[in-house]
């Protein structure tokens, strides 16, 4: 489990939360769960997925579904479909050597608290999802 705070520009802070998923692969009925840290409770944020995987991946794609538990309690479910590779088959992450990170803009000018918590579940085809490394949340101030 890893945070980081990064400077985006001046004043201005991002936050990041990944989870190393298992060498042995990320189980169909496996919650991530994430706490939300916002650096400035002025600012509003965008909230993006981010996946790591390596070559290995299987599909040409990854499917989430995410749910935003608000500070209210009240829980919003989204349903993620990430095109992770061209219809040629090339990755279109970030990346280098065998390692590729991709991140989906999920939500525009979230207020700071305003959703406490997200849990990330895949929905895959597959019982396990392997070759995917890493699960996270990204915050950038907009």
């Amino acid at each position: 489990m890893g945070a980081c705070l990064g400077a985006c520009s001046p004043g201005q802070a991002s936050y990041s939360d990944f989870k190393h998923v298992s060498g042995q692969g990320w189980y169909h009925d496996e919650p991530y769960y994430f706490t939300l840290q916002y650096p400035d409770s002025l600012q509003t944020y965008d909230i993006y997925i981010a996946v790591r995987h390596d070559n290995g991946y299987e599909y040409s794609n990854g499917n989430f579904i995410v749910d935003f538990i608000h500070e209210n309690s009240s829980v919003e479910r989204m349903n993620v479909n990430m095109t992770l590779s061209d219809r040629n088959g090339n990755w279109v992450g970030d990346g280098f050597g065998a390692l590729y990170q991709m991140k989906s803009l999920l939500k525009e000018h979230v207020r700071a608290g305003d959703i406490a918590k997200m849990v990330l579940w895949h929905r895959m085809s597959c019982d396990t999802l392997t070759h995917m490394t890493d699960i996270g949340i990204i915050l950038e101030p907009n």
